[in-house]
């Protein structure tokens, strides 16, 4: 569960970064469902773990930040073989 978790966490993240340098707003909104799907994974798995008095892990969105650049960092066709 906990690999999951941090599967989901890591998509989470890499999710957030494409959607911040994404232009076509079709896409951003199938990657916004994405980051949403992972959120509710990850919140699901959490609260089965608590529920069985087990650690749950907690969420901390700080790896990636909004900036101001207009240029991508993530090439488009590498985002494109990752999705």
């Amino acid at each position: 569960m906990f690999f999951n978790i941090e599967r989901n966490y890591f998509g989470l993240i890499l999710l957030t970064a494409f959607m911040q340098v994404v232009k076509d707003e079709h896409i951003k909104r199938l990657l916004a469902r994405g980051k949403q799907l992972s959120m509710d994974q990850i919140k699901f798995i959490n609260d089965k773990l608590v529920q069985d008095d087990l650690l749950g892990t907690i969420m901390v969105n700080t790896e990636v930040e909004r900036g101001e650049s207009v240029y991508t960092p993530i090439p488009i066709k590498l985002q494109h073989l990752d999705i």
